[in-house]
This record gives C-alpha cells, structure tokens and sequence, in this order.
C-alpha cells in the first residue's frame, strides 16, 4: 500500500511506519496473534439507535466520560488494513475509541495514549481490538503489547495475518463495558468521513507520518447532542 506518488523520491509513510512497527515486534508472530486471538471477542446484538451513537473515522480518536442517564455509544467500521481500538473503564463510566491507521507512528500513538491515561487508569481498563492484514499485522501486535507495559488488560482481540475481503468494526457502550460488531448503518451518519480521509491521505504525502484527530461530543458531559471534528 502506498501513499505517494510514485515519482516521489520520498520513504512511504506506509513502509515507514511498518518498518518501525516491525522493530518492535520480537518472536514468533503467528504464535503471538493466535495467543492475543484467544481472547475472542463477545460482540452482543446491536440494541441501541443510531441516534445514540458517535461514528469515529479512520484516522481519528473520540473519548467520552458518560456520566448521565443518556446513552452513548461509540463506534467505527471498515477495518481492514487499520485497527480499531476501545479501551474503556466502565467503573468510571470512561471510554476511548480510535481507527488507527497506517498513518500512525508508535511515537504518535503513544503519544495519545500518555493523554489517555490521564482520563482512564490503565490498570483498571480493559481493550479490544480489531483488524489488521499481512502487511500491518505487526502494528497490532505491537499496539497490544504496548497495551499490556501500560498495564491495560486485553480483553478480546481479532486480529488478522493475511488478507480478508470482508472489514471489521468494533462498538463500546462506555456505562456497560459491552461490544459490538456494528455496520455502518447502525451507526449516525456523518457527511465529512471521505472528505477528512481524503485530506488525510493528501497531508501524509506531505509529511510523513500524521497522527490521530481528536473529536469530542459536545458537550462532553451530555452524551446526547452531536459532535463536530477538527479540520485535520
């Protein structure tokens, strides 16, 4: 997969993100994506409207502490070469969703889980993760193990080794700790998911590695209205 023009004399973002990742990644890792895979996830039917729900892009990261009688749910679909991941802390009422693409260094990621962190207690949260292809397999293993050195506990893992023609998502309800495999019509509508994809890409071949856009429900404290998200 490659970002850039194929004149462009500059290093793929792609190919160097992986290449980063691969540093990271030590062992076998067939045996480390079938132990993570163990820990399959328990998706429940989908029971709440779309209306109740926040659609993450690819590229972008949402948290939300939902500490009213409203529901809120969020969500992402489409994951193929990405991964999608929730850690949430249902003690707290606390959860974070990201579409983390190739775009995405490990400086950048960790970076964002540093702020995380300071929101959720990793030593009571718990993750779930999806997604993946041969060719970036080795960026979710190496999410996961960071995972585990921050001391968050992987819950359920689907992970994948090699090409699949279907894509995954992954829902959270934040009060409830519940996860689901949504579609992306069970999910609110958002009219500028392309038009920031599309943005995305166009910056990455400009300068290298970008990181996840923040979006926040407004307000954070009443789960009900919509959000907007930064112009990336």
């Amino acid at each position: 997969m490659k970002f850039f023009n194929p004149n462009d004399k500059q290093e793929s973002t792609f190919d160097k993100c992986m290449a980063e990742y691969r540093n990271l990644v030590f062992g076998n890792i067939s045996e480390r994506v079938n132990q993570l895979n163990e820990r399959a996830p328990n998706f429940k039917p989908i029971d709440f409207e779309r209306e109740q729900s926040v659609q993450v892009g690819v590229g972008e990261c949402a948290f939300i502490n939902a500490d009213t009688e409203e529901r809120l749910i969020l969500g992402s679909v489409g994951a193929g070469t990405c991964f999608i991941l929730a850690i949430v802390d249902p003690n707290n009422n606390s959860a974070w969703l990201a579409h983390v693409d190739v775009l995405v260094s490990m400086p950048q990621l960790k970076e964002m889980l540093t702020k995380v962190f300071t929101k959720i207690n990793p030593n009571s949260a718990v993750a779930h993760i999806v997604g993946g292809n041969d060719s970036s397999i080795v960026q979710g293993i190496a999410i996961c193990n960071e995972l585990e050195k921050n001391g968050v506990t992987i819950s359920s893992a689907l992970l994948r080794s090699k090409m699949e023609m279907d894509q995954l998502s992954l829902a959270i309800d934040p009060k409830t700790g519940t996860i689901y495999a949504p579609e992306a019509n069970n999910l609110k509508a958002r009219n500028d998911l392309w038009r920031n994809l599309r943005n995305r890409m166009t910056k990455s071949n400009e300068v290298g590695s970008i990181g996840l856009t923040e979006i926040s429900p407004l307000p954070i404290e009443s789960t009900s209205k919509h959000y907007s998200a930064p112009p990336i």
